[in-house]
């Protein structure tokens, strides 16, 4: 596997933001580490987490773990790399919190859309 790491620097004009419990929204900045499969490019499994704490809201830590794997749909050639389990684990000072997910039968969709121009009335 390649391991790629990642960080967002303090200028970054796009950031996560966090709020608690209707308390003021805090802009937070985020690292990484991707696992890539050298046979064919695919993210693998992501790690992310806070580059500092938030002491503001006693927001000690906040990481995610994405794990993908490949789904085939009926009608496409090459199969599409989907997260199949995602856990998020937010720490305070004063509680834990952990949510994990676990995706599976994935369903496939197409949308299609027209898009048309009218020019305006005359006054």
């Amino acid at each position: 596997m390649y391991v790629l790491a990642f960080v967002q620097k303090p200028i970054a004009r796009q950031r996560e933001v966090f709020a608690v419990r209707g308390e003021k929204t805090l802009a937070v900045l985020t690292q990484g580490l991707a696992w890539i499969d050298p046979a064919n490019d695919q993210i693998v499994q992501m790690w992310t987490g806070l580059v500092a704490s938030v002491p503001q809201i006693k927001l000690n830590s906040q990481t995610t773990r994405i794990k993908f794997g490949q789904v085939h749909f009926q009608g496409l050639a090459e199969g599409l790399w989907l997260p199949r389990e995602v856990e998020v684990e937010t720490k305070f000072s004063y509680a834990n919190f952990r949510n994990t997910h676990s995706y599976s039968d994935f369903r496939l969709f197409t949308v299609q859309t027209q898009q048309g121009h009218e020019s305006p009335a005359s006054p």
